[in-house]
């Protein structure tokens, strides 16, 4: 590898590459990724426990006694490894899950949380850290999730943006970060209550699966597009080189950027998972833009 590739990016740190190989030494940044790392960024979060499952037996540790609460592994991606615990069904399945980890050794920690309640709004907020410790905002955007907590994409309103609001805990995080030694970029979840209260539940010191959305902004309010949405879920019939002939107008225009496609084959059948950004002038655009797509055989 090293002879074909001067460098590689990665989301994460790998065991397979030696430490100095790393721009931000593996053990920093692995404790930095860990979601038991949240209480000590200096910002509001939901009260949480933390459990080092070598240490206290599963079945000792007192949960909580009302519905909901989470349960979350100490690293995960994409909402994996979160499940929201609202009846006694899902505390099942969720131990049954997590035995599974333990009993394959890819699980060392969980952490046991309070559920922020009426809930109006779900961001994630982006920024860059240098190595000097200084700040460029990237963007905020509005998640999209499932009612289990699985991340499905971000909604953006480029010139509606207002990242003031969220700027002491940029600062705070920021500090953070750049005194354990990490650069790079980061983006942390915060829910938003009926209060106006913020609370971040999550904070990712790694490129974000919305970081292109905001990094889009110049080139699609270049072309007067205000309002655009990241998915990750997205899939279309045959193989990228023929989507891409059947959605050249629509590439052309902007009005879809694809990030990554990934031909996969079932029942003898070509298809293409597709992660990328549709964009229009407004949302009423731009849901119109996503109806012509879906017409030409783009689904979700």
């Amino acid at each position: 590898m090293s002879d074909r590739f001067d460098k590689l990016l990665t989301l994460f740190p790998f065991d397979n590459l030696k430490p100095e190989k790393h721009a931000v030494h593996p053990d920093i940044h692995y404790h930095l990724l860990s979601k038991a790392t949240l209480a000590e960024l200096g910002v509001q979060c939901p009260k949480y426990e933390t459990y080092n499952l070598h240490e206290v037996n599963l079945e000792s540790i007192q949960l909580p006694e009302q519905f909901p609460y989470l349960i979350k592994t100490s690293h995960g991606l994409s909402g994996e490894g979160t499940y929201i615990i609202k009846s006694a069904s899902d505390m099942n399945y969720c131990l049954q899950e997590v035995r599974k980890y333990l009993d394959i050794k890819l699980l060392d920690t969980i952490i046991v949380s309070e559920f922020v309640k009426n809930e109006v709004q779900n961001y994630c907020v982006q920024f860059y850290v240098s190595k000097t410790g200084n700040i460029t905002l990237i963007g905020t955007t509005g998640q999209l999730v499932t009612p289990e907590g699985n991340y499905l994409g971000g909604l953006i309103h480029y010139r509606e943006t207002d990242m003031s609001r969220f700027f002491e805990m940029i600062a705070a995080i920021g500090k953070y970060a750049h005194q354990q030694g990490y650069f790079g970029v980061i983006g942390f979840d915060v829910l938003e209550d009926s209060e106006g209260l913020l609370y971040a539940i999550d904070a990712n010191f790694r490129v974000n699966g919305s970081t292109p959305l905001c990094l889009q902004r110049h080139t699609l309010l270049g072309r007067g597009k205000e309002v655009a949405k990241y998915s990750s879920d997205w899939r279309m019939d045959g193989t990228l080189e023929s989507i891409l002939v059947t959605l050249k107008p629509e590439l052309d225009r902007k009005d879809l950027i694809i990030l990554s496609a990934l031909e996969k084959v079932k029942y003898g059948k070509i298809y293409t998972e597709i992660y990328g950004i549709v964009a229009g002038e407004d949302m009423k655009e731009m849901r119109h833009i996503e109806e012509n797509l879906h017409s030409k055989g783009l689904q979700q």
